[in-house]
C-alpha cells in the first residue's frame, strides 16, 4: 500500500539583494492548489516588521501552480532596507491581520 504524498506547500524564491526603486523581482512562486475551485492569489512585498510582514506595499496576481518571473510593481519607489515578500490566497493588496502562506526576504540596496 502506498503513502499519500504530502500536500505541497507554496513557495517563493528571488534574489536576496535587489536594486531600491518601484518594483521588486522574484524569480519563482509555488502557489498549489488548496480546493477545487481555487483561483491563485498573489505575491506581495511588505515591510520587514521585525522579521515579520508588516505593510504591504504592491502586489502581484498569481495563479495556482508554479509561476516564473514576477515584477511586483509599487505606486511608490521603495527606501533601501529589508523587506518580506510573502504568498497570500487572498485577492487585493494584504491587510495587517492576513498572514502569508510562504515568505522570503529580500534586502533593497
Amino acid at each position: 500500500m502506498q503513502r499519500p504524498s504530502a500536500a505541497a506547500s507554496p513557495t517563493v524564491t528571488l534574489d536576496g539583494s535587489q536594486a531600491a526603486g518601484s518594483s521588486v523581482k522574484v524569480d519563482r512562486v509555488d502557489l498549489p492548489r488548496t480546493t477545487t475551485g481555487s483561483s491563485g492569489g498573489i505575491v506581495a512585498v511588505c515591510a520587514d516588521a521585525n522579521g515579520v510582514t508588516g505593510t504591504c506595499d504592491g502586489y502581484a496576481t498569481i495563479p495556482n501552480g508554479i509561476t516564473h518571473d514576477v515584477t511586483i510593481h509599487t505606486p511608490s519607489p521603495l527606501v533601501a532596507g529589508p523587506y518580506i515578500v510573502g504568498v497570500y490566497y487572498a485577492h487585493g493588496l494584504p491587510s495587517g491581520d492576513q498572514h502569508p502562506a510562504a515568505t522570503a526576504q529580500v534586502q533593497l540596496t
